[in-house]
């Protein structure tokens, strides 16, 4: 198993939260974390909002980041029994 580190925050207030900014943001982080730390970004992990699963799309479409994106498994599952 690897290791967890945090590089860095991000201040978003001021920027509308579409897929298009967050995705730079990302990029932007995935970036940091291998020219700071020498270290590879593995999996991108976020909610399920719309923003956020286009910026997976986003990411899987984009042949210089190899990253697996997947939304939060324990949203998924708390969905699902609220629907039950």
């Amino acid at each position: 198993m690897g290791t967890t580190f945090l590089v860095d925050t991000v201040d978003t207030s001021g920027h509308f939260h579409n897929a298009e900014y967050l995705s730079e943001v990302t990029v932007n982080a995935i970036d940091k974390c291998k020219n700071d730390t020498g270290a590879t970004v593995n999996s991108f992990v976020s909610d399920n909002a719309v923003n956020l699963i286009k910026i997976r799309q986003n990411l899987a479409s984009d042949d210089s980041i190899d990253v697996v994106t997947y939304g939060c498994s324990t949203f998924c599952q708390e969905t699902s029994k609220s629907v039950e």
